[in-house]
């Protein structure tokens, strides 16, 4: 039981991480480079550079985008390796929820 607290404790601290990440380029990428017409405000995608600021904190906007993306990846990795470390709680909960 203590080995699975300890994998909890760190899966949740690698998830708050992840998401803090997540919130900061969300952050850096709406506030510190400018959007235009025509791009939906992801530049990068389409091999342009958005005009005005061209790096922000020393790292360029489309490395903003992929830390921002991969970000992302990892968040959704994490939260399903936590939901499996949670899985037969989950069941037996949903059980005595819907069937009483």
């Amino acid at each position: 039981m203590r080995r699975k607290a300890t994998l909890l404790y760190w899966t949740v601290v690698a998830a708050v991480l992840a998401f803090a990440l997540q919130v900061f380029t969300g952050f850096v990428l709406w506030l510190a480079f400018e959007r235009g017409p025509g791009f939906g405000g992801r530049y990068g995608a389409r091999g342009v550079e958005p005009p005005g600021r061209q790096e922000f904190m020393l790292i360029n906007h489309q490395d903003w985008i992929d830390i921002h993306d991969w970000t992302a990846v990892a968040l959704m990795v994490i939260i399903l390796f936590h939901l499996s470390l949670h899985w037969r709680w989950i069941l037996a909960t949903s059980r005595r929820l819907l069937f009483g």
